[in-house]
C-alpha cells in the first residue's frame, strides 16, 4: 500500500486498513476489525496525516489529534468499523467549525408520551468553554424548535445524555403535524459561544402520534353525550423478542407473539386530575382510529379537559384490558362453516323445533368494509315464536360498572340486512352466566328490510322478561338476532359492524416476584374440530406407521369450559414406536427461582379408553433437554406434575426455549383419544414489564389556534394590513404576503431585526466596512435597543458553514438606537475576509 499504513500492536493481523485522498487534499482512512474481540493498535501513517487534524467520523469521538504527529493509538471493538478523516483546519467537509459536536445515540422514532426521550450528544470544544444544546426541530421553514435542552459550560471532549420531553399533539397548532401526516423533523445538537452558534449537527427523525383526537368539543356540559374520534399511528411492538417491529407487520412475527402485543387506547374526560369518564378499546393494529361516545355524568362540576393515551399490555404479565368487541369480519377468509365466523356461534330456535339452519359463513355482502357474516335458515313454523342469530361468549365473566347510570358510556350496535325482505324484530342482548337459564338485558327495534343499524346505550336496555333477572356482576355472552315472529320461509341474514364499546378499563398489575405463573386452559379458543391449541403446537413422531385422526377444542375439561383433544392411531409394528406432543416456545427465556424446587411444570391428562401410555414433560434449551416422565394412571383425568429439581438432563435452566408435553403410545395399532387441560408452569420470578404509556395527548396543553396564512412568522391576527407599523401586536402588514414591502426580507424577520416591514427603505444591513490601517477594519451598522448582535467572519465564501465568531464580539447591545461599530484587528494584510452580523431579540 503506497503510501504505507503500518499497524502494530496485539491483534493487528485482524485489522484491515484502507484509505482515499479527497480532491481537497483531505484523507479518509478506514479500519475494519475482523475479530470478534477488541484489539488495541497503533496506526503509523506519517505520509498521510502528519500535520493534519484527525477526526473520527464513525462512532464519533471528535478530534483525535491536531496537528497529528503521524501516529494514532486506537482501540477497536469486536467487528467494529472505524472511519478517520484527516484535514487542514479549513478543509473539513464533515464539520468546518473547529468545535465538534455529534449525536451518538437517539430514538429511531418519537411518540410524545410525557416522559423524556434519551439522546447521547458528544462534543469536542478544543479547550474552549461552550454551551451545549439539543433540540427537536421542524426540518421545514420556519424551523420551529419544539423542545430544547441546554447543558451550560462544557469543555474538552466528552459525551452527555440529555432527555427531551417532546410536547404532545396540539390541536391549536396547525404546523405541529406528525411525520405520517407530512411533517419533517430533525434532532439538532449545537455549541454556542456567548449566545452565538459555532457548530451544529443534524439528524433526521420521525414523529408520530401515539394518541390524538381528531377534534374535541368546544365546550362540555353535564348530561350531554359527545362523539370523539381518536387516532393512533405506527405503534411499535414492545416485547424484547420483536422490538421495534411495527404492529402493522405482525404477520412477520413469531406466531406466539402476535396475540400478546396489544395496546389499550383510552379516552378520558378529566376535571382537575380526576378522570370522571374513562373509555377505551384494546387493539393490536398499529395505525387506526376509533370513535368514542362519552356521556358526561350529572352532579359533577368542571372545568373539563380531555386526555387520550395508548397503554401497552400483554397477556402473560401486566395487562391493560377491557371487554369491548369490534367485529366487521374483515380478518376472515370468505367461505361457509362454523370456523369462519368464530368466535361467533350461529343459532336458530322456534316453538315447535321446525326452524332449520342451512348455512353460515362470511361473504362480500357488507354494510362497511368488504365482508360480513351471514346465517341462512328455513322457518317452517307457521306460528309461535322463532329466531335466527349469533352469539359470542367471553372466556371469563366480568362485571358492569356501578351505578347503572354509568352504563350510559357503554354502547351496543350492529348492522343487519335480510336479503329476502322478511320482516321481524331486531334484538341485542347482554346475558349473564346464570344456569339453567341465563338472565339478560335487551334492546329491540322493528325491522322491515334493507340494511339497518340498531344502536343504543346500555342504560336504555330493559331486563328480558324470561327469566326476569340479570346479574350485572357476571356478564358472559353477547347476542344479536332477528326474531322472526309468525313469518315462514327462507331467511338470509347478514350481520356486520358489531360494536360493543366503552366497557370498563382494567389494569392487572404485574405479579409479585415468585408468582408470575403461566397457565393455559384453552378458554380463549372456540370449541370445534381442527381448532389448534394456540399458543401450543400439536405434532407427532414415530416409525412412520402412526397416523393422525383428529384434534380440536371441546368441553371435556378440568379447568373452565374448554379442553384440547387429539386423536392418533399408534404404530402398527409390534416392535415400533410412536407418540404425539404439544410444544410451546418462549418469546424470551423465563426467569426461574434460585431454588428450582419452587418452580413446577404440570398438565391434566386423560385418555378415553384408559390406554397404556407414558406422559413425559420436557424442558428444552439450545443444545440441551431435561425430562420428567411417568405412566398414565389409566382412569379418567390424571395430573402429571414435577418440580423443576425433579427433572434430569442437560437443559440450561437459565435459557429455556421450549416446554413440551409428550404422550408416548405404548399399545400397538390402537386409537388414542387424549385430552389436555390446565397446563401450568409455576413459581417463576416476575421479569415482566409494567404497562408503558406509549402515546399521550392532553387538551389542557393546547394553544389557541393562530393562523399564519403567508408563513412569514407573524400570526394573521397581528397583520392588520394598514401599512403602518404600531408594534408587534399591530404590525400593519399584509396577512397574505410574506414580504409586504417587497424588500426581499420576510415581515417576521424584519420584526426581529427592528426594521419596518412596511417600508422598503428600512432594512437591516451593513453601513460600511473601512480600512483603518494599523488599527484594523471597522465594521459599522445601525443598531437598535432590545437587540443583541454578533459579528462573524470567513475567508472562504464557498463553504457556507465556515463563519466563525470575530473575537469576543458576540454579545453586543446598545443603550440607544444609532450607528455602532467594531474593529477587526486580526485580519492579515492581503487576506480576503467576509463579515456577517447576526441579530436576535432580547
Amino acid at each position: 500500500m503506497r503510501p504505507p499504513l503500518d499497524i502494530i500492536g496485539a491483534g493487528r493481523f485482524y485489522v484491515i486498513p484502507d484509505y482515499r485522498i479527497c480532491t481537497n487534499g483531505s484523507v479518509l482512512i478506514s479500519l475494519l476489525n475482523e475479530s470478534t474481540n477488541a484489539v488495541s493498535i497503533t496506526l503509523h501513517a506519517s505520509n498521510l496525516v502528519q500535520g493534519l487534524t484527525v477526526e473520527q467520523l464513525s462512532s464519533p469521538a471528535g478530534v483525535l489529534e491536531s496537528p497529528s504527529d503521524g501516529s494514532l493509538a486506537l482501540t477497536l471493538a469486536g467487528d467494529e468499523y472505524v472511519l478517520l478523516y484527516a484535514y487542514t483546519n479549513a478543509a473539513s467537509l464533515a464539520n468546518p467549525s473547529p468545535y465538534k459536536v455529534w449525536i451518538g445515540s437517539e430514538p429511531n422514532q418519537i411518540w410524545p408520551n410525557g416522559t423524556a426521550y434519551s439522546v447521547d450528544v458528544g462534543y469536542d470544544t478544543r479547550g474552549a468553554t461552550l454551551d451545549l444544546y439539543v433540540a427537536l426541530e421542524s426540518a421545514d421553514a420556519p424551523y420551529t424548535p419544539f423542545v430544547t435542552v441546554q447543558v451550560a459550560s462544557v469543555s474538552g471532549a466528552g459525551i452527555t445524555n440529555l432527555g427531551l420531553v417532546v410536547p404532545d399533539a396540539d390541536l391549536g397548532d396547525v404546523s405541529y403535524v406528525s411525520t405520517p401526516d407530512g411533517g419533517h423533523y430533525i434532532l439538532r445538537a449545537w455549541l454556542q459561544n456567548g449566545g452565538v452558534e459555532v457548530s451544529d449537527c443534524r439528524l433526521p427523525t420521525r414523529l408520530a402520534w401515539g394518541a390524538k383526537p381528531v377534534s374535541i368539543p368546544a365546550s362540555t356540559q353535564t348530561g350531554e353525550t359527545y362523539q370523539v374520534t381518536v387516532f393512533w399511528q405506527e405503534l411499535p411492538s414492545y416485547l424484547g423478542s420483536e422490538y421495534p417491529t411495527p404492529l402493522d407487520r405482525a404477520a412477520a412475527w413469531q406466531p406466539a407473539s402476535i396475540s400478546t402485543e396489544v395496546y389499550t387506547v383510552l379516552l378520558d374526560l378529566m376535571t382537575g386530575s380526576v378522570a370522571v369518564v374513562s373509555t377505551g378499546i384494546v387493539t393490536g393494529v398499529g395505525s387506526h382510529s376509533n370513535n368514542y361516545s362519552v356521556t358526561v355524568p350529572t352532579g359533577i362540576t368542571g372545568p373539563f379537559w380531555w386526555r387520550a393515551r395508548t397503554v401497552s399490555g400483554f397477556q402473560l404479565g401486566a395487562t391493560s384490558n377491557n371487554h369491548d368487541v369490534l367485529d366487521g369480519f374483515e380478518d376472515r377468509e370468505q367461505g361457509e362453516g362454523e370456523a369462519v365466523i368464530s368466535p361467533w356461534i350461529d343459532f336458530t330456535y322456534d316453538q315447535n323445533g321446525q326452524f332449520q339452519r342451512w348455512s353460515r359463513g362470511v361473504d362480500g355482502n357488507a354494510s362497511e368494509g368488504s365482508q360480513a357474516a351471514f346465517v341462512i335458515g328455513n322457518n317452517q313454523n307457521p306460528g309461535g315464536w322463532s329466531g335466527i342469530g349469533m352469539t359470542r361468549l367471553y372466556s371469563q365473566t366480568w362485571a358492569l360498572p356501578k351505578p347503572r347510570s354509568a352504563w350510559s358510556n357503554i354502547w351496543f350496535a350492529f348492522d343487519f340486512r335480510e336479503t329476502n325482505v322478511q320482516s321481524g324484530t331486531l334484538t341485542m342482548k347482554v346475558e349473564d352466566s346464570g344456569t339453567p337459564d341465563a338472565g339478560a338485558i335487551e334492546y329491540t327495534t322493528n325491522y322491515s328490510g334493507g340494511w339497518l343499524t340498531i344502536s343504543s346505550r346500555l342504560d336504555r336496555f330493559s331486563t328480558s322478561v324470561h327469566p326476569g333477572t340479570f346479574n350485572s356482576n357476571a356478564v358472559k355472552k353477547l347476542t344479536v338476532l332477528l326474531q322472526t315472529g309468525t313469518r315462514t320461509g327462507v331467511y338470509f341474514c347478514s350481520f356486520d359492524n358489531i360494536r360493543f364499546v366503552g366497557t370498563p378499563w382494567e389494569v392487572v398489575e404485574p405479579p409479585a416476584p415468585g408468582t408470575n405463573d403461566m397457565k393455559w386452559s384453552f378458554e380463549d379458543l372456540s370449541q370445534g374440530p381442527s381448532v389448534n391449541p394456540t399458543p401450543w403446537q400439536l405434532m407427532s413422531y414415530g416409525d412412520g406407521t402412526e397416523q393422525w385422526y383428529a384434534h380440536g377444542i371441546d368441553g371435556n375439561a378440568t379447568d373452565g369450559a374448554n379442553g384440547h383433544y387429539a386423536v392418533y392411531k399408534s404404530h402398527t409394528n409390534v416392535s415400533g414406536w410412536s407418540g404425539f406432543f404439544l410444544l410451546y416456545t418462549f418469546d424470551s427465556p423465563p426467569e426461574l427461582p434460585t431454588n428450582l424446587a419452587d418452580a413446577a411444570f404440570s398438565v391434566d391428562f386423560s385418555e378415553n379408553a384408559g390406554r397404556v401410555c407414558d406422559i413425559e414433560l420436557q424442558l428444552k434449551s439450545a443444545g440441551g433437554m431435561s425430562t420428567y416422565s411417568r405412566a398414565y394412571g389409566g382412569s379418567g383425568w390424571d395430573t402429571i406434575r414435577a418440580s423443576l429439581n425433579q427433572f434430569t438432563g442437560s437443559a440450561d435452566m437459565n435459557n429455556l426455549s421450549d416446554l413440551v408435553v409428550v404422550v408416548i403410545m405404548k399399545e400397538t395399532n390402537a386409537v388414542y383419544t387424549a385430552h389436555f387441560d390446565n397446563i401450568l408452569f409455576t413459581g417463576l420470578v416476575s421479569s415482566v414489564m409494567t404497562p408503558v404509556t406509549n402515546g399521550l395527548y392532553l387538551s389542557i396543553n393546547d394553544s389557541t389556534p393562530e393562523q399564519d396564512s403567508d408563513d412569514d412568522g407573524i400570526p394573521d391576527v397581528y397583520e392588520t394590513d394598514t401599512g403602518i407599523y404600531n408594534g408587534p401586536t399591530d404590525t400593519g402588514t399584509d396577512p397574505n404576503n410574506p414580504d409586504t414591502d417587497t424588500d426581499g426580507i420576510k415581515d417576521g424577520d424584519e420584526i426581529i431585526a427592528g426594521t419596518d416591514p412596511n417600508d422598503p427603505d428600512s432594512v437591516f444591513e451593513l453601513e460600511s466596512i473601512l480600512n483603518g490601517g494599523a488599527s484594523g477594519f471597522v465594521i459599522e451598522w445601525f443598531a437598535r435597543t432590545n437587540r443583541m448582535y454578533a459579528v462573524h467572519y470567513t475567508e472562504d465564501l464557498r463553504n457556507a458553514g465556515s463563519f466563525v465568531p470575530l473575537g469576543n464580539w458576540t454579545n453586543i447591545v446598545v443603550a440607544q438606537d444609532g450607528l455602532t461599530n467594531v474593529v477587526d484587528t486580526t485580519a492579515d494584510e492581503g487576506t480576503n475576509r467576509f463579515y456577517r452580523i447576526n441579530v436576535r431579540q432580547l
